[in-house]
């Protein structure tokens, strides 16, 4: 038996994206050496939430789900920096202040659209050929770049002004590091600030209420919970109207083959019979295959 598709996790805390993939390859009982498996898009360790598992020829779009939207919901601790941005980091520097919701409000509003933000040091970006990570464990501090990200909602749920505590939930493109968001908030408003709890509950369209138990999940669970990769996939379509052959075998195309007419440039996810057959790239006229899916 062979899987293919997008299997949503909700990964618990603790453990990395990796340890979800190594924990399925332990509870099911597949061929290995032809059995292929990935995920769309990490998660932090002391994260949890939304995980999504490639299964099969779905393994090869992990390009393209990477670019999806997320939604998180965070807890924002103020009156401190941490080394790692987040609670499991040590204490580099504390403040007394405590800003009011006002402030707070008013500060967002910064973060909204299109942001600059330097990742984490303890983060998986290269740097001179190295992962961000092995140079923070090693010692050295990382000359990080700024990354363009965008923010497109912040909403604030709650604020314990005793605790110095900020419950949001956070719209955002791929590629956005919360721990940053709440550090730059922190020194914007002058108080420190770190993730303290962090949890994401959409990604690719698949919110966590939609995600299987991973302590609980059985191969007939995950049969049951296993998503065809055009639920996923969000790109724009082109319904093919001529025989799968066509594409599988590697044919050129053109126009006439969709049943779409004056077909803009862009990337687009070619459907055949309710499931995606490929990805491809339309420019001028010609179009170029980015991706074909056998299963």
């Amino acid at each position: 038996m062979k899987l293919n598709g997008v299997l949503p996790v909700n990964k618990p805390e603790g453990i990395s994206s990796f340890d979800v993939i190594r924990s399925l390859k332990k509870k099911l009982s597949l061929d290995w050496n032809h059995q292929k498996i990935g995920h769309g898009g990490t998660l932090d360790v002391p994260a949890s939430g939304v995980l999504l598992i490639l299964f099969g020829e779905a393994t090869k779009a992990f390009d393209f789900l990477l670019k999806s939207d997320k939604i998180y919901r965070a807890n924002f601790k103020f009156g401190a920096f941490t080394d790692t941005d987040d609670a499991k980091g040590n204490i580099i520097e504390s403040f007394s202040a405590t800003p009011s919701l006002q402030e707070i409000e008013s500060a967002l509003k910064s973060f909204l659209g299109f942001i600059e933000q330097y990742p984490p040091r303890l983060s998986a970006v290269h740097v001179d050929g190295r992962r961000a990570y092995e140079i923070f464990y090693s010692g050295v501090t990382a000359k990080l770049k700024p990354k363009k990200v965008v923010v497109k909602n912040i909403k604030i749920n709650n604020y314990d002004f005793k605790n110095r505590l900020l419950d949001l939930i956070i719209e955002c493109s791929s590629g956005t590091y919360i721990r940053s968001l709440a550090r730059d908030l922190g020194k914007k408003l002058g108080c420190g600030g770190y993730v303290e709890h962090l949890v994401r509950i959409m990604s690719c369209g698949i919110f966590i209420e939609e995600c299987i138990d991973l302590n609980t999940m059985d191969i007939g669970t995950i049969k049951e919970k296993l998503l065809p990769l055009r639920r996923v996939l969000k790109l724009p379509l082109l319904f093919f109207n001529r025989d799968k052959e066509w594409i599988l075998n590697g044919k050129s195309l053109n126009s006439q083959l969709f049943f779409k007419k004056n077909i803009e440039n862009g990337i687009y996810q070619v459907i055949h019979e309710d499931s995606v057959l490929a990805i491809v790239e339309k420019e001028g006229d010609s179009f170029k295959y980015l991706r074909v899916f056998h299963e």
